[in-house]
């Protein structure tokens, strides 16, 4: 749960546990009960959520302060801090949650990807609005502070994914912020869905991600 003081947080050893979970907006094999019980199995500090909806999926307005990750905030004893990707109801987007406090909220829309598969056929999520949820994460010692960026990436297909300029951009993107002069001397953490395949050499965002982070 939150640290209920400073003293508290102090006393446990400087590490943070992270984990990063789609839950797929509340498809049936991902209700609120099944992804509770794998993130307190899990027992992380700070927790990078994608395709966040709202609580009632009936509800087609939008309200960002009533989602999944808030309603998942509250039995974990956690912070939460939401990012809206779509621009049209239902809510969706990606959320971070923190057992430490979480400020300097920042919203960076990326782009959709790829519009067809390798075979021509339309691709999942060709017109989902993609988003980068940044925010500095404080376990209550100046010195610990980071960057947390939980994001969602598009799918790519081949020819787009061996196109740097094209699956590059996401990467280009979250670096533009981390390397910003806020930002630049604050040590920075990515998690989330990459939506690509790990290869070496690298290839797509990966690529471009890795002259910012040691992969």
């Amino acid at each position: 749960g939150i640290c209920e003081s400073q003293e508290e947080c102090e006393s446990q050893e400087e590490e943070v546990k992270v984990v990063t979970y789609n839950i797929h907006g509340g498809h049936e094999d991902f209700r609120h009960e099944n992804i509770l019980k794998v993130l307190q199995s899990l027992d992380a500090d700070v927790i990078c959520l994608q395709e966040v909806n709202n609580i009632d999926p009936e509800n087609t307005g939008i309200d960002p302060e009533n989602t999944q990750a808030h309603r998942l905030a509250d039995d974990l004893r956690m912070n939460c801090m939401f990012g809206q990707a779509d621009e049209n109801p239902p809510t969706s987007g990606n959320a971070i949650l923190s057992r430490f406090p979480l400020t300097r909220k920042k919203q960076i829309y990326l782009p959709h990807g790829s519009i067809t598969r390798d075979n021509g056929s339309r691709m999942p999520g060709q017109y989902e609005r993609r988003l980068a949820l940044a925010a500095t994460v404080s376990p209550f010692k100046a010195a610990l502070d980071f960057l947390f960026v939980c994001t969602h990436i598009g799918i790519y297909n081949t020819v787009d994914t061996l196109n740097d300029n094209v699956s590059g951009e996401p990467g280009r993107l979250i670096a533009n912020l981390v390397n910003s002069d806020v930002y630049r001397t604050t040590p920075a953490l990515l998690a989330g869905d990459l939506n690509c395949e790990w290869t070496e050499p690298f290839t797509g965002v990966v690529k471009r991600l890795d002259r910012n982070w040691n992969m």
